[in-house]
């Protein structure tokens, strides 16, 4: 078979054979409403009997001056039925069968009284029976008396006649319909197929670039999960979103935990091209829209108002990853007059989808080094941390011949505490104690909880009298810390502090440790609020003026 013979063939029979479904669901939907039409009319038939039977019944009734006898009803249906096909049948509202068209006077005489028939006969609008006596089908309907139930039926044979007279009146529509469907469905076949032929050599020079494209974003996703920092993926957005996205520069802004403010984090190309550090969340219109919005010179759309240059030609992309909004991407073209199309805004989004994956998965890694490393309920960093950056410190105090200090602390009388007023409380005192060393220790020094009310400061590149100052500041805050259960201060709270230092007292981590924790049970043994250096500054020890306390032994 030729070229030439199949176009030809699927240009002229594939419009009949798409006509053709239509054909038959519109004779479908005509068939359905054929029978229902032939169904009301009989319906209509039925009622219109029903109701002159009915008057009929009520004037014999009426009339008599003594009740008719059961024969004389049946000879009364018998003759309003004798010249049609209806069947009559007269039911007593006790069920009892007074009268029928079809039906003997003997078939009377030995009808029971049937309750069910009756509800039968009162809740059926309209049914369908087969009729022995005279094998046929009949349809019915009923109507409720005070004195009698009377049931008028009507052959379907009727009713399928009405059925074959509409479909031949509809015959010459449907023909019409599928040769007027067939010749413009010729038509409009033929010019799909001469579009089709157009559009294919544009599609075929589509794809080899489009591969490209795919084969670069696949590299760019493999580095993107190789990351392992922001400058990382700062890299690898500088040298494959360039090739990608044909831009000047851009930035990513990360959404603060707080939820109020974008701050840029990552940019590459031209530097300081985003005026502003950080923007509110209302400033971008695609956080508001949850998808690319690019701001061309000739745009119409909105600007967004981190945009505060004269003319533009930029695109935003959200980063959303597993629902969450983490932040935006920004690109920048110079060139105003290419501006970005519906391929710029696809490859942007492909690219935004793997960053934002990158960057939670960086968020999650360090969210879950922080339930490692951290306490809870202070915030403080916790045992496994401080034995970990311990070892490290000593090494680069060593190295740099500087001063490093360790300094146990453990709250007084903190069971009483928890005794007198809850543990509720306790929690909140060790809250608000763990904040403190937070604010004081910053980010040069390590503030760790050991368990319970024990913590422990590392002070790094440091000296003695900083020592002093830290601790004597650290035990006068801390007794000036106002903390209330139920509207009721829980009174001064107070802590015993003992120091080491390295590398007078000693060389390594745990006799460091050892020689602190026993300054520390001194501190207690001199009368608590105090701190106490371990030797060689034994004969130093800071021992500041105690303050009352309600938590007393």
């Amino acid at each position: 078979m030729n070229t030439s013979f199949k176009r030809g063939w699927y240009v002229v029979y594939l419009p009949a054979l798409i006509s053709l479904p239509l054909f038959l669901m519109v004779a479908l939907v005509n068939e359905i409403n054929i029978k229902d039409n032939a169904k009301t009319q009989i319906i209509e038939e039925l009622k219109y009997k029903i109701e002159y039977i009915e008057k009929a019944l009520h004037y014999v009734i009426e009339q008599q001056e003594s009740p008719l006898k059961p024969d004389q009803y049946d000879t009364f249906i018998d003759a309003l039925g004798s010249n049609s096909q209806t069947h009559i049948s007269l039911y007593s509202t006790q069920g009892v069968l007074l009268a029928d068209s079809f039906s003997s006077g003997h078939t009377l005489a030995s009808s029971p009284r049937n309750t069910e028939l009756v509800d039968t006969l009162t809740s059926t609008a309209n049914v369908v029976h087969y009729n022995p006596l005279i094998g046929q089908s009949m349809r019915y309907i009923s109507s409720n008396q005070p004195s009698f139930i009377l049931r008028v039926g009507l052959s379907t044979n009727a009713e399928q006649k009405l059925i074959i007279d509409h479909r031949y009146d509809y015959a010459p529509s449907f023909i019409l319909m599928f040769f007027l469907t067939s010749v413009g469905g010729f038509y409009f076949i033929s010019s799909i197929n001469n579009r089709l032929k157009i559009r294919y050599q544009h599609l075929k020079q589509r794809v080899h670039t489009q591969t490209a494209e795919l084969l670069l974003l696949q590299e760019f996703g493999t580095l993107l999960t190789l990351s392992k920092s922001l400058s990382d993926i700062e890299q690898v957005l500088a040298k494959f979103a360039q090739m990608l996205m044909y831009h000047d520069a851009g930035v990513i802004s990360v959404i603060r935990s707080s939820r109020n403010l974008a701050e840029i984090k990552v940019g590459w190309g031209e530097q300081d091209w985003f005026e502003a550090g950080s923007y509110t969340l209302d400033a971008c219109w695609s956080l508001r829209k949850g998808y690319a919005h690019p701001q061309g010179p000739y745009d119409k759309l909105i600007r967004c108002d981190h945009d505060s240059g004269p003319i533009s030609n930029l695109i935003c992309i959200p980063l959303v990853s597993q629902g969450e909004t983490l932040g935006v991407m920004h690109f920048r073209r110079n060139n105003l007059e290419d501006e970005y199309d519906e391929n710029d805004r696809k490859i942007a989004t492909s690219i935004a989808e793997q960053v934002a994956l990158s960057i939670a998965n960086l968020q999650l890694r360090d969210n879950l080094r922080n339930q490692a490393i951290k306490d809870s309920l202070t915030g403080l960093f916790n045992r496994r941390y401080f034995a970990e950056t311990a070892e490290k410190e000593l090494a680069r105090a060593n190295k740099t011949q500087s001063m490093m200090a360790i300094i146990m602390i453990d709250l007084d009388f903190f069971k009483k505490l928890n005794d007198n007023f809850g543990h509720d409380v306790g929690d909140k005192v060790l809250s608000e104690f763990g904040s403190l060393l937070n604010s004081l220790t910053h980010k040069e020094h390590i503030a760790c909880r050991m368990g319970g009310e024990e913590f422990v400061v590392l002070l790094s590149d440091t000296n003695i009298d900083a020592v002093r100052t830290f601790s004597e500041t650290l035990l006068q805050q801390l007794r000036n810390l106002q903390v209330t259960s139920n509207g009721t201060s829980v009174g001064t709270v107070t802590a015993s502090v003992g120091v080491s230092i390295y590398p007078e007292c000693a060389n390594e981590i745990s006799e460091l440790v050892k020689l602190a924790d026993q300054a520390l049970y001194q501190a207690k043994s001199q009368g608590r609020d105090r701190t106490v250096f371990s030797s060689p500054y034994n004969s130093e020890a800071l021992e500041l003026p105690s303050s009352p306390s309600l938590l007393t032994d």
